[in-house]
This record gives C-alpha cells, structure tokens and sequence, in this order.
C-alpha cells in the first residue's frame, strides 16, 4: 500500500546551465518540487535553507568557486534524511570514491544517462523519505513516552495507571474532558508506548473539517469521482492500516457519516469515493469529545450502536482546576519546551507568579496554561518569571484574557494564539506604553534591525 506524502525538493546543483536545464526538463516528473545552485557556496546555502523539505541532492564536484567535496563533510550527517547522488566526470572516478565515503547515496558519470539518473533518483526519494518516517516515528516514541506526561495528583495517576495496561490491546479507547485537557496528549501516547507504534498515528480534527469534504478526507476518493476531484486521494482511515485512528472531536460527525463510519469498523474494509473496490485497512481506533456523547444518543444526535463502538474503554480526563497541585510541575515542563525555542533562557517562577498560577481556575485547562508561560517567557526581563509577566487574566481574574492597549482599551490573549501572535500582542504593549526600541529588542532577545522588521510585517494588522 502507498501513502500520499508531502512533496518534497530535488536540488540540482551544477555550475552548468545547459545540464541545469537538463535535468530540470527531465526531473519534471519526479515527484519532486525542483530546487538549483550553481556554485559551491550557494549549495551549502540552499541545503542549510531547505533542508527540512530536501529529499535529493544531483551534485557536480567540480564549481567554479570549488570541490563540492569541500561541503560534504557538513552537509551529510546521522541527522540528514535527504540523499545525495554524486554526479562527475569518467576521468574523476577516484573523486566519486572518495564522495562515497562521506555516505552519499550513488554516483553516475558524465555524459549523463538520464534514465539510469531518474531510477537512481527515485530509489533515493524513498530511502529519503522511508528515513524522515522512521525518524518521525522515533522521535514520536521518544516525546510520547509515559514518564513525559506530567501530572502527580491521584486522578492523573488513576488514568496513566489505565493507559499503560491497555496501551496493547486492540480495543477502542474513547478518551473524555473538557477542551484544553490534552485528550490528544493521551492519545499519543497511547499510540506511541503501544504495539502498532511503528505504524502511522493518523489524527483528524472532526470538528475543523467542512461537512462537504468531510468523507473524502476519511474514505477517500478516486480520480473523477465528483467536481474538482482532479487526482486520486488516500482517505486517513486507508493511511492509518496497522497504525493508529484518532478522531477527535468525533461527536461532530454527521449522522450519515457515522453509519458509514460504524461499517468500517465493523469489517475494517474501505471504499474511497467513487470507487468499487474494497480497500482492508487494520487499525487501532481512539477517539476524543469534550461533548457527552450519552446525552447525544438519548438526543438522536449520535448513533447508539456507533457510540458502543467506540467507547468499549472510557477514559476521562479531569480538569486542571480539579489538580492544581500539577501545576508546578506543568509549568517548569512549559518553560523547558521553550527555552529550546527562544533566545532567553529562564530557569526559575517567582512566589508571587507561582500563586497566581494555582490560584487560577484555568478555564482553558492545560492549552491554556501552556499559552500563559508561552506569554510571560516573551515578556520576562530576565530569566525569572514574575507575576507582572503573566497574562492580565491571571492578574485580575476576568473571564478574558486582556492586557493593557492604548488609551485604556485591551488586547485580548485568546488561549489558542500561536507565538507570533503571542510575541506581536507583545511588540504592541511595549510600544504603546512607550519603552525605547533598544529597550524592546533587548527583552525579546532579539536585534533592533530584526525587531524592525518585525513591526514592519505586522504594521498591517496592528490596527485590528
């Protein structure tokens, strides 16, 4: 079976226009957006500014401005998924050799057959690709394991106590709580600790997906099969085969969707839209909703067979307000994650900061808790936090998060700002309360000329 992956970038790097042009006409069909250089300094560049999207390098030794040789040693490592196929003269094999050492993936001389180059080519778009997902994966095991999952109170224990006796069993968890709670959280790792963790964890937001679209982004569909369906789609249910399905949000499925929904499960077969032929998919399904899902089947909003289903093991997430002796813990977890991320470093929260924290009803649990540390490690002067650095929520316990604006008027801190928004609602109150640009650059650790630009890009939107 195949997967739909994101596109990612062949480089050509070759000092020659005619062989640059080449290859571009050739590479067209490769699966791949198509990136160039022509030197030696530019290709290191280009690797170092792409690099997270880089799946294949075609690289000539010989630039004008050097030997490609040169880079190599920093751009290939333990850490690169892209692959790197040498291309060089038939004179200069002893150099390919010695290319070879440094891990690339192939070498071909000139003149260059272009048939053996493509196949070389794809070869080393799946080794790249089949390498990102391994490395993914890893990494998902290593973020997800259970001893990351911060909480020390009796309820929190009761439910990692759960989580770890079934997170091998195949059967469907319906994980409850209120939004911000970290039912996604859960979900990981349930995925991540369990048997089928070297497999997809396939996660779809039931609720942020338009109704209309909503049943070719689960099923599928095949080329044809209605307006705009201009290409075969691979529906999340056929991705997740011997991973993981998490439904979130799933108490926003139509009627119709869930009995088609309830036939999959029942028989694990699949067929995308517009399509005859029955598509086996062997999944683990987990599914999330803040909503009470009872409540809707005694409403006739939620099919009762469908919800039995799903919920064969309940699982409820309590609300931080209900566990604020987590919140320490919670919060010095938060500051680590983004000291990785920012240019200050904080290491300590100060008394009075602290109480405001476990004081606070934290409406939106634990996102919302997230997004205030998020806030007071931007505004903080130096490394501790202090009350005065945190949301104007936490200050006067209004149902709103808000901090000062010109003229008396509030700029609302919603709990789902991502960090630009979080670090522009920043630039403004300092500007609008009229502290020196030096004074500005130097808090948010970064330089004027950047804190310039940075107004520059947001001057549009300062006025909303």
């Amino acid at each position: 079976m195949t997967y739909q992956l994101n596109t990612g970038i062949l480089l050509i790097a070759d000092d020659d226009p005619e062989i640059q042009h080449l290859l571009t006409v050739h590479m067209a069909d490769s699966g791949m957006d198509i990136a160039s250089s022509a030197s030696v300094q530019e290709t290191a560049q280009k690797v170092q500014s792409i690099r997270d999207q880089l799946e294949v390098i075609l690289l000539d030794l010989q630039f004008g401005d050097g030997n490609a040789l040169e880079i190599l040693p920093d751009i290939t490592g333990p850490d690169s998924d892209y692959q790197i196929i040498v291309m060089t003269a038939s004179q200069s094999i002893d150099a390919a050799v010695q290319a070879m050492k440094y891990g690339v993936f192939d070498y071909v001389t000139k003149p260059l057959d272009i048939e053996r180059l493509k196949r070389i080519a794809d070869h080393a778009k799946d080794f790249a690709r089949a390498n990102r997902k391994i490395r993914q994966l890893k990494q998902e095991v290593q973020d997800y394991r259970f001893e990351n999952l911060i909480g020390d109170h009796p309820s929190m224990r009761h439910v990692f106590e759960r989580i770890t006796r079934i997170k091998d069993y195949e059967i469907s968890v319906h994980i409850t709580g209120e939004s911000g709670v970290g039912k996604d959280l859960i979900a990981h790792a349930l995925h991540a600790n369990g048997m089928r963790n070297a497999h997809p964890f396939v996660a779809i937001n039931c609720a942020a997906i338009p109704e209309n679209l909503f049943e070719s982004e689960l099923f599928g569909h095949e080329k044809g099969a209605f307006t705009g369906a201009d290409f075969q789609r691979i529906g999340k249910i056929e991705q997740a085969h011997q991973g993981t399905l998490f439904l979130d949000e799933i108490g926003e499925l139509t009627l119709e969707i869930q009995a088609k929904l309830l036939r999959v499960l029942e028989n694990k077969i699949v067929q995308r839209v517009g399509g005859a032929e029955d598509i086996t998919s062997d999944f683990r399904l987990i599914s999330a909703s803040n909503r009470d899902l009872e409540q809707m089947v005694e409403e006739g909003k939620f099919r009762e067979d469908l919800y039995y289903r799903i919920a064969s093991f309940p699982l409820y997430i309590p609300p931080l307000r209900d566990r604020q002796e987590d919140i320490p813990a919670l919060a010095m977890h938060f500051i680590e994650h983004f000291n990785e991320k920012n240019p200050k470093h904080i290491s300590e929260i100060s008394k009075d900061a602290l109480r405001k924290l476990t004081t606070y009803k934290w409406p939106g649990n634990v996102r919302e808790l997230k997004n205030a540390i998020q806030f007071a490690c931007t505004l903080s002067d130096d490394s501790t936090i202090r009350a005065g650095d945190l949301p104007d929520t936490l200050q006067n316990q209004r149902k709103s998060p808000a901090i000062p604006g010109k003229a008396g008027n509030t700029i609302p801190i919603h709990d789902s700002m991502t960090f630009d928004e979080i670090e522009k609602t920043v630039i403004k109150t300092k500007i609008a309360s009229g502290d020196a640009m030096n004074s500005i650059a130097e808090k948010l650790g970064i330089s004027r000329a950047t804190l310039y630009r940075k107004i520059k890009n947001y001057d549009k939107t300062f006025g909303e």
